[in-house]
């Protein structure tokens, strides 16, 4: 209990430090300065942003080009990059492939016959099961 009792003083204490600084910054803060710092911020922003917009304007050879042409116009230029792309026949290999190295390269295929595979004990009993089903 008197643990809580010093915690609560102490926690007092520090409020009422802080309640003084407040009121120091306060008393150092008008309302005139910060309206003006508001007003200065915000004319830097109407000032960047007239900046921004007149920067943004097009210049020279581009101030008559519409956005949709210059769009239409890439659109036309890449279908005919594609085209020739398209219609241009492919590479064929200038040189042969030996016919030794070509048969090298492929696995072997089996000669024989295929063995059957030798049948499990649980097989035979199924068809053994399925054969007296069918009598």
């Amino acid at each position: 209990m008197l643990e809580e009792q010093q915690t609560t003083l102490g926690v007092l204490s520090d409020m009422a430090a802080a309640t003084k600084a407040q009121k120091k910054t306060m008393a150092e803060m008008k309302i005139d300065k910060i309206d003006n710092t508001l007003e200065e911020i915000q004319e830097v922003g109407e000032q960047m942003r007239a900046i921004n917009e007149a920067v943004a304007q097009p210049v020279g050879l581009f101030q008559d080009m519409d956005e949709d042409d210059l769009l239409g116009e890439l659109a036309e230029l890449e279908q005919e990059e594609l085209d020739s792309q398209l219609l241009e026949p492919a590479a064929v290999p200038a040189t042969k492939v030996p016919a030794a190295a070509a048969a090298a390269a492929l696995p072997s295929a089996p000669t024989g016959a295929v063995k059957a595979k030798a049948k499990t004990r649980e097989e035979e009993e199924l068809e053994a099961l399925q054969a007296e089903m069918a009598l």
